[in-house]
């Protein structure tokens, strides 16, 4: 942060500037930077945290282009405690007559099924041996071959802001990633 001086000029600024006062505010990071209504407060988001620092914190009120000689960026900001509900499958769902890779070594069930109950797997091998309970929801996977989900381990999403976007997610599931990790959540979670 810097404090705005008119210049009548183009100012280049950098973490390093010596002809201006130039600071660091934050520890880490922050997006969503916006100002308070008056002006006296940067406000930015990093996590799940929503931090606010008031100028005076900064830069010595008598002359807002000093700043203050002990200033340390902020580290932490306010919990938002957003909490919501995971969607939970419901009811019984029978995959039939599908190639199914099990990870055990390297078996493969050639002819196999998956009964899925909620969310969980409750039974899974070659079709004839699979007894489909009668209240199931059958899907026929002839010619079809079903893995367990890839995890991606260095994703670039860039879902921080606005979230996860559903046609980004059809794009990894098609590519048999059913999970990964936002290589930037370290900083900021």
């Amino acid at each position: 942060m810097t404090p705005f001086i008119q210049t009548g000029q183009n100012i280049d600024l950098s973490h390093g500037s010596k002809s201006y006062p130039v600071v660091q505010v934050a520890e880490d990071a922050g997006i969503s930077l916006h100002w308070s209504e008056n002006g006296k407060k940067l406000n930015w988001t990093l996590g799940e945290e929503y931090v606010s620092l008031e100028l005076g914190q900064v830069f010595n009120s008598e002359n807002n282009s000093c700043i203050r000689r002990f200033f340390k960026p902020v580290k932490t900001g306010s919990s938002v405690g957003l909490r919501l509900k995971a969607d939970r499958p419901e009811g019984i769902k029978a995959y039939t007559n599908a190639r199914i890779i099990t990870m055990k070594g390297d078996e493969v069930i050639e002819n196999g099924s998956i009964i899925i109950n909620g969310n969980r797997i409750s039974e899974i091998g070659n079709s004839s041996d699979i007894k489909i309970p009668a209240e199931a929801e059958i899907i026929d996977c002839k010619g079809k071959t079903i893995m367990p989900g890839l995890i991606d381990v260095h994703a670039h999403l860039e879902t921080f802001r606005y979230g996860t976007s559903p046609q980004q997610m059809v794009l990894f599931c098609q590519s048999g990633i059913w999970s990964n990790h936002y290589t930037r959540s370290i900083l900021e979670f």
